[in-house]
């Protein structure tokens, strides 16, 4: 049902814990800007779908239990002024576009930026 919530700007849902997978259907929130999942009980991977999310500027998924590897298409999200992605366990490495924004908790994640090659 979030994903129907077509005029929302603000999704504030941090230190709920909320438990299980990041909806996909978040995707669908064209209008919104500023997303904080932080510090709840998060499990699997992000969502690409979140990367349709144009004028996204703020997302936070901190403190949960996401794994695997951060999807590329987060790193063409021009909007991005500022993520937090730190106490996770993702793997592989963050996309280029992500390692441009300058707000970020980047040191943390003890991620190498993707390269082409």
């Amino acid at each position: 049902e979030l994903g129907d919530l077509s005029s929302l700007t603000h999704l504030r849902l941090h230190r709920n814990e909320l438990e299980g997978a990041i909806p996909a259907a978040l995707g669908d929130l064209d209008t919104l800007r500023f997303m904080w999942l932080h510090g709840n009980l998060l499990r699997g991977s992000i969502p690409e779908e979140l990367g349709n999310l144009e004028k996204l500027e703020r997302l936070w998924l901190s403190e949960n239990q996401l794994t695997g590897q951060i999807p590329e298409v987060l790193g063409e999200m021009s909007n991005l002024i500022q993520w937090r992605f730190a106490d996770n366990d993702f793997s592989g490495c963050l996309p280029a576009g992500l390692a441009e924004v300058q707000d970020t908790d980047f040191d943390s994640l003890g991620l190498q930026v993707c390269t082409d090659s």
